[in-house]
């Protein structure tokens, strides 16, 4: 049959099936029927379909098949609906097929099939998110598959352990060269250098490849798409990709329709897929120069001239005579009584030591901090080393036994596992077990054998388990070589001894090298059963025997037993060993590790001041007497728990002497000249005796201290054990520096340390609960942190973020390759990662609670005293639970700074054209050892780094008072060094510029002059030229980039959103005025609106972003300036509040209440169980059993874990609305799924798609309804609103004890009357303007009514008509005045007064609600401001009988335009603003659910 066009009296073109030899009355009637057809089925789909509605929020229905039910909601719609059209766009293809073979409707039929599903399951997306997400699930994320599985094929992920895994797609040829290229191994093969030096693909390939990719996604593309689609040339309505419409064909004419429509959709979006990189490439290259043009001509100078401007303010003030005058005071002693200062310190010194604990040098010299500051990082990257070589050794052994319980080697020998890691962990020791299994195979194999030989030793493993067993021995040995060679090994050999620690020693660990390990001990898993074990009586039978045959060691032992000094004497030289001193011995030393005491030192010195990083002496210790005694515990032979110990150990020692090296080297010290003169040489900070001796008495005894303690290991002064020790052997260190190099050696009552403890470890765990164990925390954790790339300007080519993802990921799962493990160790060394600020935070938190009061975990035997019993399966899991959460924290942050590290390098190295020695020569030109360390500088310092946070800032965390407060601290440190440094950048390479021209000039001249031929030096001075002016534009991309990002990204996301939405700026500020108090001055972000236009939905867009916080100080200044105004303070006082407002804004997270405190307090007679929301935790009426318990479970809630709540629910908790105690509180998620209609007990509607999208980006919409609007409102309204009545009623009763004429009482209670109406009109008109503001946002007045009738919203129904009921005249109050006044004698006549206050009424009845504030005021709900007031005269409420008081006058009320010349009011003590800053359902105040918001605190 064929098809025909017909064209209808309307012009509409139809396309009908008919014969080939049909008329045209034929086709005209072919026509009405496919009309009529078309009718029928139309009209009876409308028939059998009822109208469907859907919940979307409390009481708002809507259609969802055309009304929005929510941005997010929406969007998470439109994935699932594209993703089932991609899976019938697969099937089509099938039914395409089968339909023009057999002349069938299968494609038709599969259509209506996928109509119908997605009708049924609710996938009905609308509006701008639905089409997003419909788009992205159809089509984006089948071709980003696709183009995946090109570059690096397609693997189902293990996501439950022995699961998945299977290789769905490999690579191309060229996709898995550019993965090896990507790991580094790709030297030898077809590559390139990219900009840092290392292979990629050559250009030609990597066009190849991605063309490959595009043209996957093209195929896939073409097989997903389905009929229907809207292509680009239906839009425009002609083109080579016009679709044809579905005019009712049938069979191989309907499937060739379809088939043609599907390459024609498939081809647009593969099309667009390929042009997609190459249209951002063209934005960039017409975007560039624009930017780099407002960088280099406005945004720069303006900085420099601004610092400029700033520094010679700076300078003019402190140099004045006023401030010398200041700077040369003595201090006040009561300021330094608290601290370790001198009391002559002047103020310029004591403002040096208080400028010191803000900065994270401290007073060390910023080379010394970061020397300092490496040590974490050289511990870490060795843990990390020792990790990965436990995880291949794993891997390799896995890979033999597949499961297995055992397994048969070749020779027939039957192997398990524990065996394989037995014959290690004795290669590792070299324990005389293992080398007499050695000895033995090889008389079997007939070979010699020798001990010291590795690879006679190897023979005697399994080959599989070689690689793992000598990576483990050459990585500790290594570590050994270090330690004999480190600063405290050269001063021994130099001095001959110290700290006990002679050459021998030195001799013994180089003897040791090959079998030195870390050992675990059976006696601190289970002590009871290990003591009745067999194992225990053979070691005891042998330590017996070694007691017998050393005497002269068991004597010193038995004398230094810790029960002998009470209960036995002490043995003489020539004391017989007898058998119960052997006991006593053994007893006595297995008694010290089964009560956890160990061995410890005494310290006769007790010094009241500690090395901070304490330089670990256990590796120095001889072993050779110990080890026997050591066999008493029953070593356990775990090889890689003992590993991964010994490298901590050693590589904590080689991290602290290299920082008491850096010192050592650097110390003042006196030199001897040729001609035999004497001269200073080195720094101040540390000096040694000689230095010390030339300095004047009164001077070096106020200035400086000696380094006594020995935990400074190399740095330690000889004197601490020789008082007649030479003076270039004794080492001082100026006061500051001593401060900051030591702690104070505090001996506190074991209850306080228990008691501190145990808040330390409460403060740090319940904050871990609700981040890092929160999936919605982990999310937001890595997309916030990406504002930190963008902040310098790092957006663009500079470097890759799913490298910097995939390095993460690989060193989180240790299966990177040596070289990216080595470059991901060098980040770690380098400082740039690792370095989470609210993770390290945390760690350090919980870290000081669990040592608070212990001596250490080591003792003088070198025995792990936290060693705790064998854990259980339960505690396993969690530890693993645990260690991957952590990981994974601190992976989202680790990913952008290797993106960032990468980029600053990238920049360098564009600045010299591709010229990485050129770059490095230029980092080392600034005093840094190479572009790597000048690249790693400029992460430390402008994305947040806990190691750079200042001392004062680490103290503050052991207080009951803030929450991450290293976070906000970090934002100003790192925002003000990224304005430093793009002034810097900028104004260096202006100088650049200006040196190569001027050496331009003069090679142009000298060549004029025919004296040299300086082409090469010309081109050298053009380069550098180039390089500053690139150098300059770095800077002005870095001001611009943090410009935006904290101040511009916000407004611009929301205007766009005004736009794709419709709302207008009237309503954002509407919606402000409704939103909770903590969002009001936040960045609004509309994402949804209803078919009327009304906003349904936000995202609080400054919860998001981490810049947030510089902004409050700003708003808290101009709120300062409004709030002088309106109460028309005097400049100073302005002046003084606005101080106060910026100071408050910036201290309040460091102030604020903690988790656990806040709950503490709730629960604590200081609140009496009411929250600072305003709800109860428990009542007055309940019982002291009610109490005792609703009081534990708030506390425990603080402890329940982030994906707990987000996942399941919350288990036990107290209701903020009823009080009561509720079991089992599902999650949002799981109301979602589970409870009807999605509500949950508080009435709130919760959607499947809007809750998984937001467990998986982190990000959730906030709905708007009338009821959520009121919420933070109604409990400050009606405390308002009750307090001019009670003012009132309380100044008329002042007149039941006092004398008044009855002219001074009118007009002091009419004053007093008008004043307090006039406060109780403000309170009623902000509330007026509330419900107004409700009316623009399109709530409606039934929505509006029941709200506030729920919530009991005081006044409501005057209020809503815009109406003012004036205060009460209470009649008993007049009568209990007459009975007084009649007692005096004194006529008294009230009618007078009543008659005149019921005029006023009646005045005040007539005057109309306007919801216009007056000038300063703030609406409700606003956060309350606490401005500086200067005391002012109020009226005396606490009067006193027959005694007089005279009115007192204030200003006039304001005018508003209906009451009369009323006289002016009494003023009245104004009531504290009530302290409702949150939600009725929180516990936290706004700033600390600001934080936590942004950290997925709170659902």
């Amino acid at each position: 049959m064929a098809v025909y066009r017909v064209q209808g009296p309307d012009g509409t073109v139809y396309r009908v099936q008919g014969p080939d030899d049909a008329s045209e009355e034929d086709l005209i009637e072919a026509v009405r029927k496919q009309l009529a057809q078309q009718k029928d089925a139309s009209e009876t789909q409308e028939s059998d379909d009822e109208p469907r509605t859907k919940l979307v929020d409390r009481d708002r229905v809507i259609d969802p098949e055309t009304e929005s039910e929510g941005a997010f909601q929406e969007f998470a719609e439109g994935l699932g609906s594209g993703a089932t059209k991609a899976v019938q766009g697969v099937a089509e293809v099938g039914g395409i097929v089968v339909d023009a073979v057999f002349d069938t409707n299968t494609t038709r039929a599969i259509s209506e099939f996928g109509d119908d599903f997605r009708r049924n399951m609710g996938l009905d997306p609308v509006g701008f998110a639905g089409a997003a997400g419909d788009i992205v699930g159809q089509f984006v994320l089948p071709g980003g598959l696709a183009a995946k599985a090109v570059s690096t094929g397609l693997k189902v992920p293990r996501l439950i352990p022995g699961f998945g895994g299977a290789v769905v797609a490999k690579p191309t040829k060229l996709g898995r060269l550019n993965q090896v290229v990507r790991k580094g191994r790709g030297a030898t093969l077809r590559s390139r250098t990219d900009r840092f030096g290392r292979p990629r693909l050559t250009r030609a390939d990597e066009a190849k490849l991605r063309g490959q990719q595009a043209g996957a996604a093209l195929l896939v593309d073409t097989i997903v798409a389905t009929d229907g689609m809207t292509t680009i040339g239906d839009f425009v309505g002609g083109g080579p990709t016009l679709t044809q419409e579905d005019i009712g064909l049938s069979g191989r004419m309907e499937a060739g329709r379809r088939a043609l429509n599907k390459l024609k959709i498939g081809g647009e979006a593969g099309a667009l897929t390929m042009a997609f990189p190459y249209l951002l490439s063209t934005t960039a290259l017409v975007g560039g120069p624009l930017m780099d043009a407002t960088n280099r001509y406005v945004v720069g100078p303006a900085a420099v001239t601004t610092k400029d401007a700033l520094a010679k303010l700076a300078d003019s003030i402190g140099n004045s005579e006023l401030a010398q005058y200041v700077a040369d005071a003595k201090a006040p002693v009561k300021l330094l009584s608290f601290g370790r200062a001198n009391p002559e310190t002047t103020v310029a010194d004591a403002y040096e030591g208080v400028k010191a604990r803000f900065r994270f040098r401290g007073n060390l010299s910023q080379e010394a901090a970061e020397e300092r500051a490496k040590i974490q990082g050289f511990i870490e990257s060795n843990a990390n080393l020792a990790a990965s070589t436990i995880r291949k050794l794993e891997k390799d052994v896995d890979k033999v036994f597949k499961g297995a319980e055992r397994i048969q080697l070749g020779n027939d020998t039957d192997l398990t596992k524990i065996e394989v890691f037995n014959s290690i962990y004795g290669f590792l020791t070299r324990s005389d077990s293992f080398l007499e299994q050695a000895a033995r195979l090889a008389v079997q194999e007939g070979r010699a054998f020798d001990p010291n030989n590795v690879e006679d030793l190897l023979r005697a493993l399994p080959e599989f388990a070689h690689a793992g067993a000598l990576s483990m021995r050459k990585h500790i040995d290594d570590m050994s070589e270090q330690i004999l060679a480190s600063d405290f090994a050269t001063r021994v050999r130099d001095e001959g001894e110290l700290l006990n620690v002679r050459q021998e020693i030195l001799d013994e660990i180089k003897g040791n090298m090959g079998k030195y390990l870390r050992r675990k001990y059976r006696i601190f898993d289970d002590p009871e059963e290990y003591l009745k074990s067999a194992e225990y009586k053979r070691n005891r039978r042998d330590v017996f025997q070694w007691l017998t045959a050393n005497p002269e060691a068991a004597r010193r032992l038995y004398n230094e037993l810790p029960e002998r000094a009470e209960n036995l004497e002490m043995l003489a030289d020539d004391a017989p060993i007898t058998t119960i001193v052997k006991n006593d011995i053994i007893d006595g030393f297995v008694n010290k590790y089964r009560n956890g005491r160990g061995t410890r030192s005494r310290d006769p010195k007790a010094l009241a001041d500690k090395a901070a990083q304490r330089f670990s002496r256990d590796v120095f210790k001889s072993r050779k007497e110990n080890e026997s005694m050591l066999r008493l515990l029953g070593e356990i032979e775990d090889p890689a728990e003992a590993y991964i110990r010994s490298v901590g150990d050693l590589a904590e020692t080689l991290a602290v002497d290299r920082f008491n090296k850096f010192l050592r080297a650097n110390r003042g010290k006196m030199e001897t000249l040729e001609d035999g003169s004497r001269v200073r040489v080195g720094g101040d900070d540390i000096i040694d005796g000689e230095a010390y001796m030339a300095l004047p008495r009164e001077v070096r005894e106020a200035n400086y201290t000696e380094l006594l303690d020995p935990g400074f290991g190399s740095l330690m002064s000889r004197a601490a054990e020789d008082t007649n020790a030479q003076l270039k052997d004794r080492i001082f260190a100026r006061n500051p520096v001593f401060n900051d190099l030591t702690r104070a050696n505090k001996q506190r009552h074991n209850y306080i340390d228990y008691a501190v403890r145990g808040f330390l470890l409460g403060k740090g765990f319940a904050q871990k609960v609700k981040t890092v164990y929160s999936p919605i925390t982990q999310i937001r954790n890595v997309t916030s942190a990406a504002l930190f790339a963008a902040a310098q300007g790092n957006v663009g080519r500079g470097a890759n973020v799913w490298e910097s993802v995939n390095l993460v990921l690989d060193n989180i799962m240790k299966t990177a390759p040596d070289e990216r493990a080595a470059f991901f160790r060098e980040l770690q060394e380098l400082g740039v990662v690792g370095t989470q600020s609210q993770l390290r935070e945390l760690e350090r938190l919980i870290e000081d609670g669990i040592r608070r009061g212990g001596a250490g975990d080591i003792d003088e035997l070198g025995v792990n005293l936290a060693q705790k019993r064998a854990r259980s399966l339960g505690r396993q899991w969690f530890e693993s639970f645990d260690k991957r959460a952590r990981d994974l924290y601190q992976g989202g942050d680790d990913i952008w700074k290797i993106y960032n590290f990468d980029f600053e390098r990238s920049k360098v190295i564009n600045m010299f054209g591709g010229d990485v020695a050129a770059a490095d020569d230029y980092a080392k030109s600034l005093g840094f050892k190479g572009l790597n360390e000048y690249s790693a500088d400029i992460v430390k310092n402008t994305v947040p780094n806990y190691e750079r946070v200042p001392q004062f800032i680490q103290d503050l965390r052991r207080m009951p008072v803030g929450n991450f407060i290293a976070f906000p601290a970090e934002i100003v440190r790192t925002s003000l060094n990224t304005i430093q440094r793009g002034v810097d950048e900028f104004q260096r390479g202006k100088k650049m510029q200006e040196e190569a021209a001027s050496e331009l000039r003069a090679l142009t001249s000298r060549r004029e002059a025919g004296m040299i031929n300086s082409g090469d030096a010309v081109q050298k001075a053009q380069q550098r030229m180039l390089a500053g002016e690139r150098l300059s534009d770095i800077g002005g991309r870095r001001i611009m980039g943090f410009a935006a990002t904290a101040g511009l990204a916000g407004p611009a996301i929301q205007e766009t959103a005004m736009m794709v939405t419709g709302v207008t700026g009237e309503m954002i500020e509407a919606l402000r005025e409704v939103v909770p108090p903590w969002s009001q001055n936040s960045t609004l972000i509309p994402t949804s609106v209803d078919d009327n236009g009304r906003i349904t939905g936000y995202v609080d867009y400054s919860y998001l972003n981490p810049y947030d916080y510089l902004k409050r100080p700003v708003e808290g200044l101009l709120n300062a300036i409004q709030d002088g105004r309106a109460l028309d303070q005097d400049a100073s006082t302005i002046v003084l509040n606005m101080a106060g407002q910026v100071l408050k804004e910036m201290l309040s997270p460091f102030a604020e209440e903690s988790i656990i405190t806040e709950r503490i307090l709730d629960i604590s007679p200081v609140r009496g169980g009411e929250m600072k929301t305003g709800a109860r935790v428990y009542k007055s009426e309940d019982s002291i059993g009610e109490i005792a318990s609703k009081s534990i479970v708030h506390v425990l809630d603080a402890f329940t874990p982030g994906i707990i709540e987000q996942a399941v629910g919350t288990p036990i908790k107290v209701s903020p609305l009823t009080g009561d105690v509720e079991f089992a509180v599902p999650s949002r998620l799981l109301t979602a799924f589970l409870a009807e209609e999605g509500l949950d007990t508080r009435g709130n509607r919760r959607q499947i798609g809007e809750e998984i999208l937001r467990l998986f980006t982190g990000v959730g919409e906030v709905r708007v309804n009338a009821e959520r609007s009121m919420l933070y409102r109604v409990l400050e309204h009606n405390k308002a609103a009750r307090q001019p009545q009670q003012n009132f009623n309380k100044q008329l009763r002042a007149f039941t004890g006092t004398i008044r004429s009855p002219d001074e009482m009118l007009q002091i209670i009419t004053q007093n009357y008008i004043q307090e109406n006039e406060r109780k009109f403000k309170v009623h008109n902000r509330a007026y303007r509330m419900i107004q503001n409700m009316k623009k946002l399109g709530m409606s007045d039934q929505e509006i009514r029941k709200a506030a009738k729920k919530l009991k919203l005081s006044n409501f129904d005057t209020i809503s008509q815009g109406k003012f009921e004036p205060l009460n005249i209470d009649n008993k109050i007049f009568l209990e005045i007459q009975r007084f006044q009649d007692t005096t004698g004194r006529f008294f006549d009230r009618r007078p007064i009543v008659t005149e206050l019921k005029r006023l009424a009646k005045e005040y009845r007539g005057r109309r609600l306007s919801g216009m504030l007056e000038e300063g005021e703030q609406p409700l709900g606003t956060r309350p401001r606490t401005p500086v007031q200067l005391p002012a005269p109020t009226a005396s409420t606490d009067v006193q009988p027959q005694t007089s008081v005279a009115p007192i006058a204030s200003p006039a009320a304001t005018d508003t335009g209906t009451v009369g010349n009323l006289p002016p009011a009494v003023p009245v003590q104004p009531q504290p603003a009530p302290n409702y800053n949150t939600a009725i359902d929180t516990i936290l105040d706004p700033r600390t659910r600001a934080l936590f918001e942004r950290l997925g605190r709170i659902q």
